[in-house]
């Protein structure tokens, strides 16, 4: 359950409200559209759905994250636990017998 919550926050976070352009500076300068003399070119977005991850890059190769990397790694060990309590479940109920 909180995989599931933690995944929808960040794939809430990977769907730019605005072309990426706009988006990614509003992330790194405060405003969508920066006077060219403010900083480079903004280059691309690279985006990933599992664990979700966003990263805004630029000509000078600084990047910024929109997704934080501890809500990605929520996702992962969630999952992990969940994938591992559904394995303890199916071999704990296998030798039992009923009564």
């Amino acid at each position: 359950m909180a995989a599931g919550g933690l995944y929808l926050v960040g794939l809430f976070l990977l769907v730019p409200w605005e072309n990426d352009y706009h988006s990614c500076n509003l992330w790194r300068y405060g405003v969508p559209d920066p006077p060219a003399a403010q900083g480079p070119g903004f280059d691309d977005m690279e985006r990933r759905a599992f664990p979700p991850q966003a990263t805004c890059r630029w000509e000078d190769g600084s990047t910024v994250d929109r997704v934080p990397w501890y809500l990605g790694l929520g996702v992962l060990l969630c999952s992990a636990a969940s994938v591992g309590a559904a394995v303890a479940g199916r071999r704990g109920g296998r030798g039992a017998t009923s009564t």
